[in-house]
């Protein structure tokens, strides 16, 4: 700042060279971070299932893959992303497929999971020809677990509960024991 000498007629004043340099120096501010850090995710893995019937049940192995987008901000992750499937129940030849669009929230080593889609050649009862009867399904998936995370590489084990109504109105509740591995 630079002041010029009060005389008997003038008042002291601020040069505009210090007024200048103040306002260079707002608008220089340090550069923001995101809000929340981005990256892509995969994940995959099995996990033993049965599908429960009014009538019965029929046991099976489900095998997915996961691929989509992760914010993160601290501990908070939030990842939304596509879940295509595979489910081979027991005791039949074909194997059921189908996709999901899932949201998981994550805080620290807990998940929470929801989702939504459709899937194909979903068994309409657990025995003879029943398992053989196949028709198209849709619904949605809710998980909850734990996980952990080393270098952008982790573990997932939960327990996911599957429920799906086919075309005649049939109800399929699936509860999965889930075991994956992730990367991202």
């Amino acid at each position: 700042m630079v002041f010029t000498a009060p005389g008997p007629e003038t008042a002291p004043t601020v040069s505009s060279t210090a007024s200048t340099a103040a306002s260079t120096a707002a608008t220089r501010r340090a550069p923001q971070l995101p809000w929340f850090s981005r990256s892509g995710y995969f994940i995959m893995g099995s996990s033993p299932m049965v599908s429960m019937y009014a009538n019965g049940f029929a046991p099976g192995i489900r095998y997915d893959v996961e691929s989509g987008f992760a914010f993160r901000r601290g501990n908070l992750r939030l990842m939304f992303g596509a879940n295509p499937k595979l489910m081979q129940y027991f005791g039949r030849k074909r194997p059921a497929g189908g996709l999901d669009g899932v949201v998981t929230a994550s805080w620290r080593a807990v998940y929470v999971r929801a989702g939504a889609g459709v899937m194909a050649n979903l068994p309409s009862g657990p025995r003879g020809a029943e398992l053989a009867r196949v028709l198209p399904a849709v619904g949605g998936v809710a998980g909850i677990g734990v996980q952990t995370m080393r270098d952008h590489v982790g573990g997932r084990m939960g327990v996911d509960y599957d429920f799906r109504v086919d075309t005649t109105g049939t109800r399929i509740q699936t509860v999965m024991f889930t075991l994956q591995l992730w990367f991202g």
